[in-house]
């Protein structure tokens, strides 16, 4: 399990490709990771982080869901630093509230299409 709770959550899951420290090769490495926010808590919450294979799973899992996807690369350096579960942290609210506006306004449109 991915970390996935339920529908009453507000989720979002952020991606990005990031290329290694290693001269090694130019491979870039998969980042993903996934917040939810439920009313009456705190903050959001990191329910899932990974990379490579794991970031993939990730993002199959938020597609299955329908959960939105976003790229987003400075929000997902800040958010991998954290532990899983953790809060997040004030200084990213307004961040996460652009995209949670953003998310909304995509299930509008998606809704709206059904039509």
């Amino acid at each position: 399990m991915l970390g996935w709770s339920n529908c009453q959550t507000q989720q979002l899951c952020f991606q990005t490709r990031k290329h290694p420290m290693s001269n090694l090769g130019h491979e870039e490495i998969l980042q993903a990771v996934a917040v939810g926010y439920k009313p009456n808590t705190p903050a959001p919450r990191v329910l899932s982080k990974g990379k490579g294979e794991i970031a993939q799973a990730i993002l199959d899992r938020a597609k299955e869901l329908g959960i939105p996807t976003r790229s987003e690369p400075s929000l997902v350096a800040f958010l991998m630093e954290l532990d899983l579960n953790a809060w997040v942290p004030p200084e990213l609210y307004a961040a996460i509230a652009q995209v949670l506006a953003w998310a909304h306004e995509e299930d509008k449109k998606l809704e709206e299409s059904k039509y």
